[in-house]
């Protein structure tokens, strides 16, 4: 799974976080990015961008993995992966014409899809959906194809999470992600928990809110 459902029941602000990790397969996804259309990009985004903006480049090559609804990557040149043919469509109808030609769009599994090198690569409460194996395989193609100087953006779930242990799921503990990050620069590391609302109710969340740089010369 690489989005998800409805994000009105989740910690933080509305709109602005993960979901349950457990998905309906009957949801209306056409229906779920019809809601989320015209969201403010996430608060992690929005950091990331300003990690970008001291570099004085200008958006270059981006990948995002479960795109949704393809707020936070608005102006980059994107490649924008989802397992979700309802993603696809709902984003095709929100980029103006002119800016089609920047778009460049899979639907399919992450972990299947040949990445180019890309500048900046986000994904917004999706890689934990792929489980540990899936993870671990698409990790190692994102830190191949992460150019000098360019960005990870991602959120992970945590080990103290309430659903942490769920077969199909990634769930990570400190060790495990600064491991994941090991030759990258660490921008921003926010590991928070709360108690919070979720798909299928109150919930206890365990986040890693990750913001990380490949620097110059090869990753380790």
């Amino acid at each position: 799974m690489d989005a998800q459902p409805d994000e009105a029941d989740m910690p933080g602000e509305a709109r602005d976080g993960p979901v349950d990790e457990v998905v309906d397969e009957e949801v209306d996804w056409a229906a779920y990015y019809r809601y989320t259309a015209g969201r403010a990009p996430r608060a992690l985004f929005d950091r990331a961008l300003a990690a970008w903006a001291v570099t004085g480049r200008e958006p270059g090559r981006a990948v995002e993995v479960g795109f949704g609804d393809g707020t936070e990557t608005a102006g980059w040149r994107v490649l924008a992966i989802d397992a979700q043919q309802a993603a696809a469509d709902a984003l095709v109808a929100r980029v103006p014409a002119a800016d089609r030609p920047r778009l460049e769009i899979a639907v399919a599994s992450a972990e299947t899809v040949d990445l180019p090198a890309a500048d900046l690569v986000y994904s917004g409460f999706s890689l934990p959906y792929l489980g540990p194996e899936r993870l671990a395989v698409l990790w190692a193609r994102v830190a191949a194809a992460l150019a000098p100087g360019g960005l990870i953006v991602v959120n992970l779930f945590g080990d103290r999470d309430d659903h942490a242990g769920e077969p199909d799921l990634a769930f990570l503990d400190r060790v495990a992600v600064e491991r994941l990050l090991d030759g990258l620069e660490i921008v921003d590391l926010d590991e928070h928990e709360e108690d919070a609302g979720s798909f299928r109710g109150p919930k206890h969340w365990h986040l890693f809110d990750i913001v990380a740089r490949r620097p110059p010369g090869p990753v380790r």
